[in-house]
């Protein structure tokens, strides 16, 4: 559940790709916490499955085109609800105790 906290707090900020939001995590909680591909990008299509954020291709040139990430309305309505319903109990290691705070 904590990671999926930290992937919508991530876009309450503004619209990024994946790298990005990945980077942005850890860099925040430090070495000893690791947000791979597949937690990562399971995730982003599952809150674009339920509306949560939205997905833009942003073509580059000379470059693979990126996927870019927005928040919308219902996401935030459902960070919000996530961050109240998030207990001090669930909070088990450092990680997640960066969240709660």
């Amino acid at each position: 559940m904590y990671v999926d906290i930290l992937l919508l707090a991530e876009l309450t900020t503004g619209p990024k790709h994946g790298y990005e939001i990945k980077k942005n995590i850890q860099n925040r909680l430090g070495e000893n916490f690791e947000l791979n591909h597949n937690t990562l990008y399971p995730a982003l299509r599952r809150f674009e499955n339920m509306g949560a954020i939205t997905k833009k291709i942003h073509k580059q040139v000379g470059k693979p085109n990126r996927n870019m990430y927005d928040i919308t309305e219902t996401g935030e309505e459902i960070f919000s609800e996530m961050l109240r319903e998030f207990p001090e109990k669930i909070a088990t290691n450092n990680a997640e105790f960066l969240v709660r705070i």
